[in-house]
């Protein structure tokens, strides 16, 4: 989508041109300033520093918006994967209290998550991998749901299958909706628009 044009591209790429434009801007204006210095009175020169002032301020503030609201969101992303780290740990250690032969099938399944995951990392602002590494998620979660929703069926008043299914395995499927979720919460565009808007020539 247009509104989702720069989150998918590199940021060095966005660093070059965004410095080619302002350079190119700088010397426009230069020029134009020159060719245009002797119709200007001082009472112009006023004006055009008051505006240009003005300018300046309004583009501090929305710069320290959006600063403020990207590192917010780096955080939670942060915490997100600590979250989900630790909650894939702790069912795959509450996995090997479950009886066999569905315990080692959630092991080999809950490493096999534990991979896909990382995939999801990897993949970045890639929206084709993204979308790859959310569907053999999506699988994999089936799977173990699956492979929980029989243990319990087995023997459904064992507390320990309990802790497993309801605690561990359901925290960790959320987790993950939670860290998508993170991911596409970008700084709003209207604000990153607003930011390129009143940038100064």
């Amino acid at each position: 989508m247009p509104e989702e044009l720069f989150h998918d591209v590199n940021l060095w790429i966005i660093l070059v041109a965004s410095s080619g434009f302002f350079l190119l801007a700088t010397e426009a204006g230069f020029l134009l300033g020159r060719r245009s210095q002797s119709t200007i009175d001082d009472h112009s020169i006023s004006q055009i520093y008051t505006i240009q002032g003005a300018a300046l301020g309004l583009l501090a503030l929305l710069l320290g918006f959006t600063f403020s609201m990207a590192m917010s969101r780096y955080d939670t992303r942060k915490q997100m994967v600590l979250e989900e780290s630790n909650a894939i740990g702790t069912t795959f250690l509450r996995a090997q209290l479950l009886p066999e032969p569905p315990r080692k099938e959630v092991s080999n399944l809950l490493r096999r998550y534990v991979e896909v995951r990382l995939e999801f990392y990897e993949a970045g602002n890639d929206q084709k991998l993204l979308r790859e590494v959310r569907n053999k998620t999506e699988r994999l979660q089936n799977q173990l749901w699956a492979h929980g929703a029989g243990v319990v069926e087995n023997d459904p008043r064992a507390i320990l299958t309990g802790l497993f299914f309801q605690k561990s395995l359901n925290e960790t499927i959320d987790l993950n909706a939670k860290r998508i979720t993170a991911l596409e919460n970008h700084v709003p565009e209207i604000t990153l628009e607003l930011s390129r808007l009143w940038q100064p020539d």
